[in-house]
């Protein structure tokens, strides 16, 4: 299942123009349909097979989406949002999608997802986010405090 999960995320990294969505909305709908597309012809999954896994897709995105429409997401306090069910699940689809090492120095450990803008906070778009290490996370805001 491991495997599997891995060659559908290479599949939709190399399949879906990350920079022409603008919100996690519309990257769900887009993965929806990917991903239907995918079970049926890459893995040769049966129609009934691949129906049940779309509904459980449709499901969890339902979820997701029913968060991102929360406009408290963007008004609560920054503390609070990193604590959030909503923050935990796009954190884990950030370090999947750009997988889990330091974008600076490659470190695999202690990671964190930086910001490079603040603008959709709580609708961020996986070109808004960046995985980075403690040390090159700490460093980055430094460098940001001396500018």
């Amino acid at each position: 299942m491991k495997d599997t999960r891995k060659k559908a995320i290479r599949y939709l990294e190399e399949n879906i123009a990350w920079d022409d969505w603008l919100t996690w909305k519309s990257l769900a709908v887009v993965c929806i349909g990917k991903c239907a597309i995918f079970c049926l012809y890459q893995f040769q999954i049966p129609i009934g097979v691949s129906n049940e896994i779309i509904a459980n897709l449709l499901s969890s995105f339902d979820k997701l989406i029913d968060s991102i429409d929360d406009e408290r997401l963007s008004s609560m306090p920054y503390k609070d949002y990193l604590n959030s069910p909503e923050w935990k699940r796009k954190r884990r689809g950030i370090l999947d999608l750009k997988g889990a090492k330091c974008a600076i120095c490659g470190n695999t450990e202690n990671l964190h997802i930086h910001h490079l803008t603040y603008e959709r906070r709580g609708f961020e778009t996986p070109n808004d986010l960046e995985v980075l290490c403690a040390d090159c996370h700490r460093e980055v805001h430094f460098a940001l405090e001396q500018n």
